[in-house]
């Protein structure tokens, strides 16, 4: 290959218009995130990104486990690895090797997702009071806790998406497969982000300042916030995916039907909200019929 700074340029042209070709919106705007992370992370290390060692791909995964939930770390490798194999696709390749192939470099399981824990109501209560005094993170983290929604939906709301109905609010968000859906937003969490509103201007209810309010904050500011107030709360080891675990998990405690659980978390199949539910099912159940027996015997 040719002098790897001259590429360098070449290959981030050719990785981009990959990730620019997804179907969905919100997939584009993830793949180029993703793709400017590893970038930055090589350029800040000294590494070439067109001549990646399997070392410096597994730092990165190492520092991406660190702070992200299973499914998301395994989400950024095969974006990568996609991008990777599209520079090598070309008919001259604009890279040595792809370093994210999970022949390569071992991704996390497929299934660890479904052992993500709920956030325990205490460590929610925790961490939501130290952001108080901060309108804007305090609206997010009651919106995580309050509405069991994605941080990718959260941070793409658009103040005209928000509606009064019936007394309450609903806010009307993009959810996976770049669908719009509603999400009733509970009495707190309303009133923390009405607090938040009145503070902020513009298009999106979470503004990016580095793009002058132009565009939404990416869901990895979601994040940040979350470890921002989980250190003060003294709380470790806790995503934004736990909140909508403990969504889910609470609602099915509470009796809500499973199909309203479904339609309310934003999934295409009652399969995947079941997967989300930690609470103890059945426990009861044997004690209950044995209950009915005697009595129906009697």
């Amino acid at each position: 290959m040719s002098d790897p700074i001259v590429r360098k340029a070449d290959f981030v042209r050719v990785a981009k218009a990959h990730a620019l070709s997804r179907a969905a919106e919100g997939t584009r705007a993830l793949y180029v995130f993703d793709l400017e992370r590893w970038v930055n992370w090589c350029d800040d290390n000294g590494h070439y990104v067109t001549r990646p060692k399997l070392e410096h791909a597994t730092a990165f995964r190492n520092e991406l486990q660190a702070n992200f939930a299973p499914l998301t770390v395994r989400r950024i490798l095969a974006s990568l690895s996609s991008m990777y194999g599209a520079a090598l696709n070309q008919e001259t390749p604009l890279a040595t090797w792809n370093p994210f192939s999970p022949k390569a470099l071992p991704w996390p399981p497929a299934t660890e997702y479904t052992q993500t824990e709920a956030i325990a109501d205490s460590d929610a209560e925790a961490i939501i009071d130290a952001a108080a005094d901060v309108p804007r993170d305090h609206a997010i983290l009651w919106l995580l806790r309050e509405t069991g929604l994605r941080r990718a939906s959260i941070a793409a709301l658009r103040r005209n998406r928000l509606v009064k109905r019936d007394g309450g609010l609903v806010a009307k968000v993009t959810v996976k497969g770049n669908k719009e859906r509603e999400a009733a937003i509970p009495p707190s969490a309303a009133a923390a982000l009405n607090r938040w509103l009145a503070i902020v201007t513009g298009v999106y209810v979470f503004p990016d300042r580095r793009w002058r309010g132009e565009k939404p904050i990416h869901p990895s500011a979601i994040n940040k916030v979350l470890d921002k107030y989980a250190r003060i709360a003294k709380v470790s080891g806790v995503h934004p995916h736990q909140f909508r675990v403990a969504f889910i998990t609470t609602a099915l405690d509470r009796g809500v039907p499973l199909r309203d659980v479904q339609e309310a978390a934003h999934h295409a199949s009652a399969d995947t909200t079941q997967r989300y539910d930690r609470g103890k099912r059945g426990l009861g159940v044997a004690d209950a019929v044995a209950a009915f027996r005697q009595e129906r015997k009697r």
